[in-house]
């Protein structure tokens, strides 16, 4: 159908449903209830026009172009700021960062994203480190301000919810976070109270979650936990699996720990210390000395 064909029926619509609309008002209303009638006629078939307005510019408006220069803009942003500058990490790190952000920057993406990052002793400086950089580049993916003072307004303490009664204010502060900027990032995740860990299943559940195009990062400090021999031969994912059993367990039905390894242990990445860590350790015994 041609442009002026289109246009000629949309007229000829419109007269017809103004004759039929002054034909009622001939038959039902009174001569001075005419001039209201029209007026509010006028104003539907003008809030009906801005309607089918607003219908033709979403089409012309590719939500898969947006998408697109989004993962874009992520990629480029995570190769400049964080393969540049972590350069002891590895491989199976860089590539779970960027599938599980990715997802959810596709479009019609049905679950969120959650990090499960395992620090071991040495590594807290470096994890830091990329966790705020992932954060930052997350920013720049959704459009958002990423200043440092953006970035930090979304980290969270875990040492701050470390009681029972304490899971609602936890809850809200995380749902405000995945809500307004589409990232949150928790560090002492190992502190936070079973009661308080429980949440996740209504932020994060695996079934209509409430912020699907969203990504949540739970850092966990292991100290001595594993021995580097576990730390080689085992894979991130299975480390991320002992932790939760270890950790929740005890407070946790089998079913509850399911879920949960399920919601929040699919995606662990194990952080190694960067060499500048490694020294400032070394270096720290002699420093104290003097």
């Amino acid at each position: 159908m041609t442009n002026a064909s289109s246009v000629n029926n949309f007229i000829a619509q419109k007269t017809l449903i103004m004759d039929s609309f002054y034909e009622i008002s001939e038959i039902v209303l009174p001569p001075g209830g005419r001039r209201t009638f029209f007026c509010m006629m006028a104003l539907i078939v003008a809030g009906w026009l801005f309607s089918v307005g607003l219908v033709i510019l979403s089409c012309h408006i590719s939500p898969s172009r947006s998408r697109k220069s989004s993962r874009l803009a992520f990629f480029a942003a995570f190769n400049e700021k964080l393969r540049k500058e972590f350069r002891s990490q590895r491989e199976d790190t860089y590539n779970t960062l960027i599938t599980g952000t990715n997802r959810v920057l596709r479009t019609n993406t049905e679950e969120p994203t959650v990090f499960l990052v395992l620090v071991p002793r040495g590594a807290m400086g470096a994890a830091t480190r990329l966790v705020t950089l992932l954060v930052h580049c997350t920013l720049i993916a959704y459009h958002y301000p990423c200043s440092r003072h953006h970035v930090n307004h979304l980290f969270t303490n875990g040492d701050q919810y470390t009681s029972h009664n304490e899971e609602w204010p936890f809850f809200n502060e995380i749902k405000r976070h995945l809500r307004f900027y589409g990232v949150s990032a928790v560090f002492g995740f190992e502190l936070l109270h079973p009661q308080v860990v429980r949440t996740l299943q209504l932020l994060v559940p695996l079934i209509l979650p409430p912020f699907p195009e969203s990504v949540l990062i739970l850092v966990v400090d292991l100290k001595n936990r594993f021995t580097e021999f576990q730390q080689q031969s085992l894979t991130p994912n299975s480390l991320g699996k002992i932790f939760l059993q270890e950790h929740f367990g005890p407070y946790f039905d089998q079913k509850e720990l399911r879920d949960t390894i399920n919601q929040i242990g699919a995606r662990c990445v194990l952080i190694n210390p960067e060499l500048g860590d490694l020294v400032s350790d070394t270096l720290q015994p002699y420093e104290q000395a003097y």
